[in-house]
């Protein structure tokens, strides 16, 4: 199965999810069969697909593509939106932990200004991923309530469609924010992790002294991302935390290749998101009216190109 028809079914079936957990029992199959509007649905998606310039933007991106980040991709580009949203919030919960650990030890060049500068980004990034996961379920249950419609909504269910995936997008682009923070954030903090072990082998060697007991098992916490063990406080070694501090390592290692991947996942779905507003702007340049205004007290967010859309609905 190529890349774009393992995006273009994950999105299908992601649209579809939300009337599908309304409707238990229901498959997705036979929305397209049953109802006019979800056959409108598949048929957007597909065509999308189907365009030389989005395929195009497929082969580019997995030829540049070292085979080591495959499965990156395509993780990346057909995750659940929820699983991408607990993603971004454990990120910031780690990356939080090395800037207090950092802040406290005194690592060079880390003063409270820093400190407060980078808390201050992840907490408005945090913000910022909370909303673009309402954007998301919002732009799915407005899918949801048309689907069983008998009218006609087609410019209506390409707004919407264009609406989940630029609040999709603007996911992704948190994610890497989020991620290019943890890597810059993890990397100080295994500089740290390194000079600490070298200048004190001796002390920690013999493991007379009680305050580097402590001192172990929270950097070795914080090393393999898991709360701090009281009852096996005493029994970390030196060479266990360099062991893990190896493993640390590595997985930056992974997240750079990770962040990659999730860059090229950006300029695939951005290139999903252009050909949804040519099809829009071509309803509004010139279209023929075949859908009514959206739902009576639809509210929230829209993309520009929807408003317009809209607008132009309501004045013909």
């Amino acid at each position: 199965m190529g890349l774009e028809t393992s995006f273009q079914e994950s999105l299908q079936k992601t649209l579809f999810s939300e009337y599908v957990r309304k409707h238990p029992g229901t498959e997705q199959d036979q929305l397209a069969a049953r109802y006019v509007n979800g056959r409108i649905a598949v048929d957007t998606i597909a065509n999308i697909f189907q365009d030389a310039q989005v395929r195009r933007k497929f082969v580019e991106i997995q030829k540049s593509q070292k085979k080591i980040y495959t499965r990156h991709l395509e993780e990346f580009l057909c995750v659940d939106e929820n699983e991408r949203h607990s993603v971004c919030l454990k990120s910031i919960k780690h990356t939080n932990r090395i800037i207090d650990y950092l802040f406290q030890s005194r690592c060079a060049g880390f003063d409270l200004i820093k400190k407060t500068e980078h808390l201050a980004y992840l907490r408005k990034k945090e913000r910022i991923c909370a909303a673009n996961a309402k954007d998301i379920i919002e732009s799915k249950r407005k899918l949801a309530n048309l689907v069983e419609c008998q009218e006609r909504k087609t410019p209506l269910i390409q707004t919407l469609i264009g609406e989940y995936l630029e609040a999709s997008l603007n996911q992704l682009k948190s994610q890497v924010s989020i991620l290019e923070r943890e890597i810059e954030l993890g990397n100080q903090y295994s500089n740290y992790v390194k000079k600490f072990l070298q200048d004190n082998m001796e002390n920690l060697s013999n493991h007379l002294d009680p305050k580097y007991i402590k001192v172990i098992a929270k950097i070795h916490a914080i090393l393999a991302q898991k709360e701090i063990d009281i009852l096996n406080i005493a029994k970390i070694t030196p060479g266990q935390l360099n062991e893990t501090l190896n493993r640390y390592s590595n997985q930056l290692d992974d997240k750079f290749e990770q962040l990659d991947a999730l860059k090229n996942v950006i300029t695939i779905v951005e290139s999903v998101v252009e050909k949804i507003q040519q099809k829009q702007a071509a309803f509004l340049d010139g279209g023929t009216r075949k859908d009514s205004t959206p739902e009576p007290g639809e509210s929230g967010k829209r993309m520009v190109f929807a408003t317009r859309l809209v607008q132009k609905l309501k004045s013909r």
